[in-house]
Parts: structure tokens; sequence; C-alpha cells
């Protein structure tokens, strides 16, 4: 797994430091990294080919997105999707993280409780292709701080020391922190109009597209006919499908689609149950039609997909 720094004048490609991170990665798909007292300058920021979850412990600074800056403060979660440029600018204090490196690909993703299965393909994108202005990076701030940090220091002592049966225990906490970030995901999304953390000020529309995306993800495998969509959100059909193009970067469709198509993949991965019980179960009215649009997004047949889990 490779690192791209860029630099405005070249791009550099860099392994992760840690050797020992790259064999855990090439090996069974995690890795962690801790930085204690990082300082940058926030000149540069990099990209990579997995995604990558950032916690920070204590410090305080700001996280570069992009073309944006958000607050780095203790507690917060920064999950960061594939090819997505990032980096840090801190003080002299600098700030103290955790990271998370995970290839989609290799790493089994756990089945999450009822209630909160819907939320996991929301903050963990199964796919490279799986992208837009909304899910480039998730921001997550939990409420309890002390215990997430001593899950994820749990998570590297078993990583690090290998005992018999660490697979497993490296798998049961992480299951515990992500349930506890799909709680958190959840618990924002509740919010009527949640702040953006950049501090974007957010126009009309683009509070009506955000909030008609919180309907879409909750109910993505309801029939969801564009004529009820624009009088959900207020707008006019045509006026939406414009605006939520201009704010999300896809279309309505495709945004369904790939909602859809995130539940398909979990419960291939994770369970056994019939194909096409897990694509009326994801909104699809069809196996053919499944079956068609999962080859074309994804790149393999439904079955082919289990069978790389299997």
């Amino acid at each position: 797994m490779s690192y791209i720094i860029l630099t405005g004048v070249k791009t550099l490609h860099l392994e992760l430091r840690d050797r020992e991170n790259n064999s855990n990665l090439k090996e069974f798909g995690f890795g962690m990294e801790q930085f204690p007292g990082l300082v940058s300058s926030g000149e540069f920021v990099h990209t990579h080919d997995l995604i990558e979850l950032v916690y920070v412990c204590r410090g305080e600074g700001t996280h570069i997105l992009g073309d944006k800056e958000t607050p780095a403060v203790p507690g917060s979660l920064v999950i960061i999707h594939h090819h997505q440029a990032h980096g840090f600018k801190t003080g002299p204090g600098g700030l103290d993280l955790i990271n998370l490196y995970l290839d989609i690909d290799r790493f089994p993703l756990p089945l999450m409780p009822e209630g909160l299965q819907n939320i996991l393909p929301l903050i963990i994108p199964l796919h490279p292709r799986f992208r837009h202005n909304l899910r480039n990076v998730i921001h997550l701030r939990f409420e309890e701080p002390e215990g997430v940090e001593r899950l994820l220091l749990r998570m590297q002592v078993e990583l690090k020391e290998r005992r018999e049966g660490f697979r497993e225990s490296l798998q049961h906490y992480f299951t515990i922190f992500l349930i506890e970030a799909c709680r958190c995901y959840r618990a924002q999304q509740k919010l009527s109009a949640p702040e953006p953390m950049d501090g974007t000020p957010r126009t009309r529309s683009a509070l009506r597209i955000e909030r008609l995306c919180r309907h879409l993800e909750a109910h993505f495998s309801e029939p969801l006919p564009l004529d009820d969509l624009a009088r959900l959100s207020g707008l006019q059909k045509n006026y939406l499908c414009r605006a939520f193009k201009a704010h999300t970067g896809q279309t309505v469709l495709h945004y369904i689609l790939q909602q859809r198509l995130g539940q398909a993949m979990l419960l291939l991965r994770q369970t056994n149950r019939s194909i096409i019980e897990i694509a009326l179960e994801s909104g699809f009215n069809d196996l053919p039609h499944f079956n068609r649009t999962f080859r074309r997004e994804v790149g393999s047949s439904p079955r082919e997909y289990r069978r790389a889990w299997q």
C-alpha cells in the first residue's frame, strides 16, 4: 500500500513508514499506526489507495481535506475515502493521532446489530467508485472519547503481539469500535440541520438536498419515485435533479443505487442468504436487473463477489 504526497510541484509515491503495517495489510487487510505529538505546517497533503480512519486523542489542529479545513479535536474520527487528499496543520504542541488502515477487499467487515446494519456501508465505502461530495470524508465526534481510545489501543496491542487467537480478538474489538461509530453517525444525522465541520455556509437548497439524502439513506430499499422526492424536498423536479447533482456530484438515481449496492455487498460478504433475497431486500425489483447493475458498478457478478469471501 502506498501514499502519494502532493507538493503542488511534483508527486512522490511513498510506502507506509511502518514495515509491519505493510505486512499486515498484505496479509489480511488491516494496519494501525500511532503518531504521538505529530507536528505539521500543513504544507504537504497526501492521498492513498485504501481507507484511512484517523482518530484524534489529544491536541488541537486543523485537518486539511481537499480544498477545505476542519477542526481536529480530541474525540473526533475522520474516515477518509480512497484517493481523497488530506493532511494536517498543527500548533507547536502537535496532535496525538491513531491511524487505522483498511483494505476493504481483504479485511472482513462484521455484521452489525439490527438497527445499525444499514449504516455501516454509509461510513465505510465498499468500493472506490462509491464516492460523492458528501461521502469523500466522514466526520464523527464521539461523546466518550476515552473509551474509544482504549478500544483502539487494545486493538493495537493485539496486532503487535499476535498472540494465539489475535485475529478473532482484533475482529471483536473492531466490531465494537464500528458499532460505536455507527451509533455516532446515526445520532449526528438525527439533528435537523447539523452544521458542517468546515464552517461552510449552506444555502436553503443545499439544506433541503442534505435532508433528502438522509431520507434516501434511511429508505433506499423502498420505491422512491422522483415525483415523491420532489414533493418531499419542496423543490421542483427539474430543479431538484440539477441541485442534487451540483451538491453531491451524483444523480439522484445513482445516489440511491449506491446505497442499495452497498447494502447488497455487505449481505453477500456476511450472510448465506440467497442472492435473490438479498437483491429484493436491498431494493432491486428482480434478479436480472440486480445482476446487470452489480456487474456494471462493482466489476463482478454477485456470485463471484460472494465466492471471494467464502
